[in-house]
């Protein structure tokens, strides 16, 4: 919002129809590193591969915990199930806290950067393609990172 007759900023409307996509992701608290996935949905399967792809991208972890938030899809039956022969340990935060979760700080930090009053309403793949590079400069680590989301002590 912004006083009327103003020089803010005005969001774009684009003409065609109002698109979704959603991004899960981890963020590694010792090194920085990125891991994430675009996707059009997230089911539970596909919750499932993903959580195997990040066991799979940390084969010497003996335990790996996933901080999340409470969306149902996060306990689904089938996905604690599946990972009871894993390494990965699922850690429920309490509803509606989603300060005390580090990822959503990325995800505003992904806001403000890049989402915000963003240009693209008519150009989707650019869009998708400027998140992806966005995500991929924290593939290999970054302490501004943690910095940022507060796990890091400079």
């Amino acid at each position: 919002y912004a006083q009327a007759g103003s020089d803010a900023p005005h969001a774009q409307q684009g003409l065609f129809s109002n698109t979704a996509r959603r991004i899960a992701g981890c963020l590694n608290a010792a090194t920085g590193q990125l891991f994430t996935w675009q996707r059009a949905h997230f089911d539970h399967g596909t919750l499932l591969r993903f959580y195997q792809a990040v066991e799979a991208a940390y084969p010497e972890a003996e335990q790996i915990c996933m901080i999340q938030d409470n969306w149902p899809v996060h306990q689904h039956p089938a996905i604690v199930q599946a990972l009871r022969a894993s390494k990965i340990q699922l850690v429920a935060l309490p509803t509606y806290a989603p300060w005390l979760n580090p990822i959503e700080k990325v995800w505003r930090k992904l806001y403000q950067e890049v989402l915000h009053l963003h240009g693209y309403t008519e150009h989707w793949d650019t869009l998708q393609a400027i998140v992806q590079a966005w995500l991929d400069q924290f593939a290999d680590g970054s302490l501004d990172l943690l910095r940022y989301v507060g796990l890091h002590p400079d």
